[in-house]
């Protein structure tokens, strides 16, 4: 076997490789905004019915998350925006306190939604409910969460 043989299969084992993994680690597949649902739904064994209801709350929370989230991202801009201006001395006080209460209607929004889903489970499926609660945080965190805590 010459050398340019040799380097060639090499250069597609490797590639083979770190697509493998890049597979692995991106959740075996599932986008990462669907491995909540996902976990969701397996956690709580949810039926057909069941996940044609929670898929409807997921396209009205995440409309409405969304809108909250630009509203945030203009009173951030906004914050901001004094550094630069000529304004500079506005008080930041209140658009920070606006941001706050804007991050607490974003929290309640979340909780409001897993009530939602609470209503969805058959007496069954309470005590499931009730175990994915404790794990809520970390199935939503962000995939990268868990790597900046080690």
């Amino acid at each position: 076997m010459n050398k340019l043989r040799f380097f060639t299969i090499a250069t597609i084992v490797l590639l083979a490789v770190n697509i493998f993994l890049l597979w692995k680690m991106s959740g075996n597949g599932v986008p990462p905004r669907d491995r909540p649902r996902k976990a969701v739904i397996e956690r709580l064994g949810l039926d057909e019915e069941q996940i044609k209801k929670y898929d409807v709350l997921i396209q009205q929370h995440r409309a409405m998350v969304k809108q909250y989230n630009g509203e945030f991202r203009q009173l951030k801009n906004a914050l901001y925006g004094t550094l630069s201006s000529a304004e500079g001395k506005i008080n930041t006080d209140s658009l920070v306190l606006l941001m706050g209460m804007k991050q607490q209607e974003i929290e309640k929004l979340h909780y409001s939604h897993f009530q939602d889903i609470h209503a969805l489970c058959t007496p069954e499926q309470e005590e499931k409910f009730h175990s994915l609660t404790q794990d809520i945080a970390a199935i939503f965190a962000p995939p990268h969460a868990d790597k900046e805590k080690k």
